[in-house]
């Protein structure tokens, strides 16, 4: 064989499967095609929607942030600015920071106290400001006037989306909201998304979760539904850019 035969030449001019060779590429030509306008479809008219809560409703996670600590502070826990920082407290449910708190720091502390502790604080801060994404509302009539289901699914706290909702006046748009008071096992943990699809009696096939956490987007992954990350309050995050089958910067973007 010359040295200059090349592998793409036997395959297609010489080699006697050359032909079983052109069906299988055309095969997964027309395969990737389906997927992409079936993919492109649930962007534009998903069947459900389903929504995370902080960083993606509003951004909620600043108040959450400084409330968190303050508690940490007046209770004189041994966590350094450092360590809460590096491990994103801020970001878990109160559920995961109890458990964290007693794992590492030995520290044993109620659930129900520490929602109570944080809540006042919480409620003052998003009065003086909550800011949200001007293009949300919007997206919510496009959802609403093409009959799409919509939903939260939220490792956040029952008192916090509903108090924010209101506050926003856009709780009417949601059929379905599922906190962390309603799972067993939060964030990365599929489950959230599951109850959704199946209160919404919608196939997880066929939901679209709009995410701007890297545990959310690993669950929608996980569970088979499909997923946007969603980054208009921050700085796009790479590892989430990564995962994500689209990345957003606005909901103008989905209609």
């Amino acid at each position: 064989m010359d040295s200059d035969y090349s592998c793409d030449y036997w395959l297609y001019d010489s080699a006697p499967s050359s032909d079983i060779y052109r069906w299988f590429r055309f095969l997964r030509v027309t395969i990737s095609v389906v997927y992409i306008k079936k993919f492109q479809q649930l962007m534009s008219h998903p069947l459900a929607v389903l929504f995370d809560f902080d960083g993606v409703i509003a951004h909620t996670m600043p108040v959450m942030k400084q409330v968190l600590w303050r508690f940490f502070w007046e209770k004189n826990l041994d966590i350094d600015q450092e360590e809460y920082a590096r491990e994103d407290w801020w970001t878990k449910s109160l559920e995961q920071v109890c458990d964290i708190l007693k794992e590492k720091h030995a520290i044993t502390l109620n659930v129900g106290e520490l929602r109570a502790s944080i809540w006042e604080g919480q409620k003052t801060l998003f009065t003086q400001g909550l800011e949200s994404d001007p293009t949300l509302m919007p997206y919510l009539e496009y959802c609403k006037n093409k009959d799409i289901k919509i939903a939260i699914g939220s490792n956040s706290t029952c008192e916090r989306i509903q108090w924010v909702l209101q506050l926003m006046k856009i709780e009417k748009y949601f059929s379905i909201t599922i906190w962390s008071n309603n799972l067993t096992h939060h964030k990365p943990d599929p489950e959230v998304w599951i109850k959704c699809s199946e209160m919404l009696n919608v196939p997880i096939t066929e939901c679209l979760v709009i995410e701007d956490g890297l545990p959310g987007l690993t669950g929608a992954n996980a569970c088979g539904a499909h997923w946007i990350y969603y980054h208009w309050f921050c700085r796009p995050d790479k590892s989430c850019q990564e995962i994500a089958e689209r990345s957003v910067g606005s909901f103008s973007e989905l209609f």
